[in-house]
């Protein structure tokens, strides 16, 4: 593939921003003082021994009692963990199933093509912690669990998804918070004692397309306006109308959040994830970093074509110091974490026993989704990789490997291949159901 020289185009967004937003100093300096006061204020949580990730109990969910401090605290750090969102029992099935596929599939004696280490260049080629694995039976029962279906719906419905606050009467809606769309990914399993999995901080779902996308720029506006605490997170307008650079293992779907379910006890020592719960304020400090006079013309701090969004000590050391752990995770738990989340991998698993998880993203039905899962639907058929990672193809040939006969009639329509009905409905949500329809195919 032809390398890109976006040089040219960085220039004159910059130029462009910095004209829109006029005294870029003064916004700078607020921002920056905003955000070492609040990564003090997580700092000091951390110190005291909780957490600043906000936990909720998955029956809080379904009962309809989780607090409005909680869902206000979920959308001030863009992360949460559900306790108890899958029964321990099932996840210990799963667990094992997902080993016994590995396992007697040969995985680990097939060539990696390396497109994971290229997509977030720090990783280690040696024993696979990532599996990439999309079609085990367990990933399809747990993608279409309703435990998980019902854990969406409620971080979906965090969002502002349509433009109106009465959504019957809304004339347009940017997505369905309580219809889902597949998106198959990957298993981890890491060893203890693993130290080859550790990933700094960054961001997923592009990384220059922030800057450079017309989409992205409209997600950004009160941010690339100098009102950086305008910008609200959760705000669905426009996100399904970005669009991602092509490239192996970059995210051309809309992720709600990207997440993943424990199949083993987790905590802070034993390699799991790590955030930065302060999410108005670090996307603010990201995209303007790069506007400041100590930055070189063509380059946007940490971003590069076709790889994740670096975090780096150089341009976003306030940001870094404000990294935490997430809460000790339990099997059964979900993590969800917004996409505009910084988030890394610790460095070392100095615990004891495996840490596993499913990645198990949030996607919304909407156009954009619809047709992802058009694509990624003959790829389930067929035992294929998913279109928007490196096409290995090899559980084509595996056994234990999910099919259409293990869909319930939720899978079915998270895959795209039965349409959701619309009886009953606003019509502002039965007209974006068509729309996805007609963009699924």
């Amino acid at each position: 593939m032809t390398e890109i020289d976006d040089t040219v185009q960085i220039r004159a967004v910059k130029r462009e921003l910095r004209s829109a937003i006029g005294d870029v100093s003064g916004v700078w300096r607020r921002l920056e003082d905003a955000v070492r006061r609040e990564a003090d204020a997580i700092r000091e949580i951390d110190a005291q021994g909780r957490s600043p990730v906000p936990v909720v109990r998955f029956a809080d969910v379904v009962g309809n009692t989780v607090t409005a401090g909680t869902v206000a605290e979920i959308r001030r750090r863009g992360a949460a963990l559900i306790r108890g969102t899958v029964d321990r029992d099932q996840i210990i099935r799963w667990n094992d199933a997902v080993a016994e596929y590995i396992d007697d599939n040969g995985y680990a004696s097939q060539k990696d093509d390396g497109n994971l280490q290229k997509y977030f260049g720090g990783l280690s080629a040696k024993t696979p912690q990532i599996f990439a694995i999309y079609w085990s039976r367990p990933q399809v029962e747990a993608r279409q669990h309703p435990n998980m279906a019902a854990t969406r719906r409620f971080m979906n419905r965090l969002w502002r998804f349509c433009d109106s606050g009465d959504e019957a009467t809304a004339s347009r809606m940017f997505f369905d918070p309580d219809r889902e769309v597949t998106y198959a990914d990957r298993v981890r399993r890491r060893q203890p004692g693993d130290t080859t999995l550790g990933l700094s901080p960054h961001m997923d779902g592009g990384s220059i397309e922030r800057w450079l996308d017309p989409g992205y720029r409209r997600v950004y506006r009160n941010i690339f306006s100098g009102d950086w605490d305008r910008h609200d997170p959760f705000d669905g307008e426009f996100r399904v109308e970005a669009r991602e650079f092509p490239a192996p293992n970059t995210s051309t779907f809309f992720r709600s959040y990207q997440g993943w379910l424990a199949l083993t006890r987790q905590g802070k020592t034993d390699g799991t994830l790590q955030v930065v719960p302060m999410i108005q304020h670090s996307i603010a400090y990201l995209l303007l970093r790069p506007l400041l006079d100590d930055v070189p013309e063509d380059l946007i701090c940490g971003a590069a074509r076709g790889k994740a969004q670096a975090i780096l000590p150089q341009w976003h050391q306030p940001l870094i110091d404000a990294q935490v752990s997430i809460p000790t995770a339990e099997p059964g738990d979900t993590v969800w974490w917004h996409p505009d989340c910084i988030h890394a991998v610790g460095d070392e698993h100095r615990g004891t026993d495996y840490s596993n998880v499913m990645f198990i993203g949030a996607g919304p039905l909407c156009a954009k989704n619809a047709e992802y899962a058009a694509r990624q639907r003959a790829r389930f058929l067929a035992g294929e990789t998913p279109p928007d990672f490196s096409p290995e193809h090899r559980e084509k040939a595996y056994r234990g490997r999910g099919t259409e006969a293990d869909l319930t009639d939720l899978g079915r329509r998270q895959l795209g291949l039965e349409s959701w009905p619309t009886e009953g409905l606003s019509p502002a949500r039965a007209a974006l159901i068509r729309e996805a329809a007609a963009a699924g195919g």
